[in-house]
């Protein structure tokens, strides 16, 4: 006869390994969760400095348009034409409305790299990882007009008249 007092184990090794693996998968869920909300503030970060650079990198081209003559009538508005060489050299931050605490580096150049005009420096320079960097080509002419003959003749295939290419860097960083 058995009394009602029988003996048994408390843990299993069924139950040891259950537990392990319940453990085992709230970390894994744990450290999924981790990851993506740490890559979708980055991705956030990311898309701020981008906004903030295409902002100043329009403001730098926009403020100084080339001067054109002969085209009036005819409607044309000349894109990627500024004379932003001249026009933005010693801007500040708040001219090309890039918030405070926020770094940044700007500088036209030649195609090439040559001929680099530092036109606005904002704090120290780059050395964090959210670095966002823009480049957009235009053509300053000399004295910042073009006129319509000059610009037909670019067009058409003659080079010693059409206006000097450029790139403007805006380097923006946190």
């Amino acid at each position: 006869m058995k009394s009602g007092k029988e003996k048994g184990q408390i843990f299993s090794i069924d139950f040891v390994i259950a537990a392990a693996l319940i453990v085992l998968a709230m970390g894994m869920l744990l450290n999924f969760y981790d990851y993506s909300s740490n890559e979708a503030k980055e991705n956030s970060t990311q898309a701020e400095l981008n906004a903030i650079a295409l902002t100043a990198s329009n403001l730098a081209l926009e403020n100084s348009p080339c001067t054109l003559t002969g085209f009036d009538t005819q409607g044309y508005s000349l894109e990627g034409c500024s004379n932003a060489n001249t026009a933005i050299q010693g801007a500040t931050k708040q001219d090309l409305m890039i918030p405070e605490g926020i770094n940044c580096n700007v500088k036209s150049s030649d195609p090439n790299g040559s001929n680099s005009l530092q036109m606005v420096q904002c704090n120290q320079a780059a050395g964090t990882q959210d670095v966002t960097s823009i480049q957009r080509n235009f053509v300053s002419p000399a004295g910042g007009t073009i006129d319509k003959a000059t610009y037909e003749k670019c067009v058409n295939g003659s080079p010693a008249t059409c206006p000097a290419k450029k790139v403007l860097q805006v380097t923006i960083w946190k």
